[in-house]
C-alpha cells in the first residue's frame, strides 16, 4: 500500500475491540511504513536524524454492526462521507483513551502521554506537531514543557534495532520517590538535586538566601520549592540541623533522615563533595538554583490555572475571579523572581 499511498484510512468498530485494533494496527503500521529523516538538535545542542513517518494515518469509526463493504454496497455515499470524515490518527487516540480512562489520574496522565506522544513525534510537519503537543497538554492540563522535557515519550521507533532495551529496575526504596518522580522532568529533579546537595551539606547558607529573597520582595526558602516529596523532608530536616547544638549539621542531618532516604542522600551530596564553603559561587549558585525552581512552579502553577479557568468558564462556574486574581499574584512574583535572576544577582549577597 505505501507504494500507491500516503494517506491510509483504517476503517474500525466502534467499540472497545476496536479500540485495541487501531493501537495495534497503528504499531504495525509506524514499524513498516517509510520515514524521512530529519536532522534535529538535541538538548546537549549536538545533531541527531530523527525519522518522521512518511504517511497521513486516519481513522474512520463504521456503523454499528456493519463491515466495510456492507457500507459500500448499501450505500457507497456513505463510505465516501465516512472516508471524507476520517479523523487524524492522533486526534482519534487521544480521544479514545480519554474517554476510557480517568483523566484526572497522574498515572493515567502517564499512560496517555506515552502512547500518544510517539505518534506526534512521527508526523513531518513541525506546525502540526506543535499543535497537537498543545491539544495534549490542554487535555491532560500539564505544561507543554513537561511533555516535551521527558524524553521516554520522545523517541521514534527505529527501522533497524526494533527490541527494546529493558528498563533498569530500582534496586530499594532508597532511590527515593518512585511514585512521584516520574511527574516531573529530570531537568526540574536534576535542579533540585542539586540545591540539596548545598543545602544537606551548608545548611547555614540558607539565611543567607533568605535574606537575599527577602530583599527581592520574595518568600524565604520553604518545601513549595521542592516538587517531590523526598526532597521536601530533606529540606525539613536540613533546616532543623540549624536549631540544635548537639552534633554538626550534616551529621544530625544524616542521623535524622528516614532510613529509605539515606542512601539516596549519600547519592546528592556527592553533586558537592568538592565544593569550597567560602566560595562566592557557591552562594550564587544556591540562590540561582532557587530561584529558576521558583520560576518553573510559576509558570506551571499559571499553565494549570488557565486550565481550570478555562472550564470553569465553559461551564459557567464562579470560580474564574479565584482563578484569575491568583494568576495575577503569580504573575507579580514571577516578575520579581525574574529580576533577581538578572545580571546584578550577585551583588544580593555583598555585605
Amino acid at each position: 500500500l505505501k507504494r500507491l499511498t500516503r494517506r491510509m484510512v483504517l476503517a474500525l468498530d466502534a467499540d472497545a475491540a476496536g479500540a485495541q485494533a487501531t493501537l495495534r494496527g497503528l504499531q504495525v503500521a509506524r514499524e513498516t511504513l517509510d520515514r524521512d529523516a530529519d536532522l534535529i538538535f538535541d538538548a546537549r545542542g549536538l545533531l541527531r536524524n530523527e525519522g518522521r513517518l512518511n504517511a497521513d494515518i486516519r481513522v474512520t469509526t463504521l456503523p454499528e454492526g456493519m463491515d466495510p463493504d456492507d457500507v459500500v454496497n448499501q450505500n457507497p455515499d456513505q463510505w465516501v462521507q465516512l472516508i471524507e470524515a476520517a479523523k487524524p490518527i492522533v486526534v482519534h487516540v487521544m480521544e479514545t483513551l480519554a474517554a476510557s480512562q480517568d483523566i484526572n489520574d497522574p498515572k493515567a496522565k502517564q499512560e496517555i502521554t506515552r502512547q500518544v506522544m510517539p505518534l506526534i513525534q512521527d508526523l513531518p510537519s513541525a506546525i502540526e506537531r506543535d499543535t497537537y503537543i498543545q491539544q495534549l497538554a490542554r487535555l491532560l492540563k500539564v505544561d507543554e514543557r513537561t511533555l516535551l522535557s521527558d524524553r521516554r515519550f520522545t523517541r521514534v521507533p527505529s527501522r533497524i534495532r526494533r527490541r527494546r532495551r529493558p528498563k533498569p529496575k530500582l534496586k530499594d526504596a532508597s532511590q527515593s520517590g518512585q511514585a512521584v518522580q516520574t511527574q516531573i522532568s529530570q531537568p526540574i529533579k536534576s535542579l533540585e538535586e542539586y540545591c540539596l546537595s548545598i543545602i544537606i551539606r551548608l545548611p547555614e547558607l540558607i539565611n543567607r538566601v533568605d535574606r537575599s529573597l527577602q530583599q527581592s520582595g520574595l518568600a524565604r526558602v520553604s518545601a513549595n520549592d521542592f516538587q517531590l516529596t523526598d526532597h521536601q523532608e530533606i529540606l525539613k530536616v536540613s533546616i532543623e540541623s540549624l536549631d540544635q547544638d548537639f552534633l554538626e549539621p550534616l551529621n544530625f542531618a544524616l542521623d535524622n533522615l528516614p532510613l529509605p532516604l539515606l542512601e539516596y542522600a549519600d547519592n546528592i551530596l556527592r553533586q558537592s563533595k568538592d565544593l569550597d564553603p567560602y566560595e562566592e559561587r557557591v552562594l550564587n549558585d544556591l540562590l540561582r538554583t532557587i530561584l529558576r525552581l521558583r520560576e518553573y512552579n510559576l509558570h506551571q502553577s499559571n499553565n494549570q490555572l488557565r486550565f481550570l479557568m478555562q472550564d470553569a468558564q465553559e461551564q459557567g462556574a464562579l470560580l474564574t475571579e479565584e482563578y484569575q486574581k491568583t494568576i495575577n499574584q503569580n504573575s507579580l512574583t514571577l516578575r520579581n523572581v525574574q529580576k533577581a535572576l538578572g545580571p546584578q544577582m550577585t551583588q544580593a549577597f555583598t555585605g
